[in-house]
């Protein structure tokens, strides 16, 4: 009976880990979004001071592909941390 608590508590958790990825996930996508429309627009412009905007986005847009990197390799480990605590518990 506290196994089957246990596994039920492991099984929330990782839903509202999933559920918070999401929401970053979503954030760090429309930002991308922006970023490239923004730079799509500062582009057909081509003058001196977009240039200075195209680079300004052009590591803001970097600065989301990495976090979106982290968030990935964050869920990966916190995934493996909640499968060998279900190992645990049914080792």
């Amino acid at each position: 009976k506290k196994e089957l608590q246990q596994i039920n508590i492991d099984a929330a958790k990782e839903q509202r880990l999933e559920e918070r990825m999401d929401k970053r996930w979503e954030t760090i996508y429309d930002g991308n979004v922006a970023i490239e429309k923004a730079l799509i627009q500062a582009e057909s412009f081509g003058n001196v001071e977009n240039e200075k905007d195209i680079e300004k986005l052009t590591q803001k847009r970097d600065k989301l592909m990495e976090d979106m990197k982290d968030l990935e390799s964050e869920l990966r480990s916190q995934k493996r941390k909640v499968k060998s605590n279900k190992a645990a518990v049914n080792g």
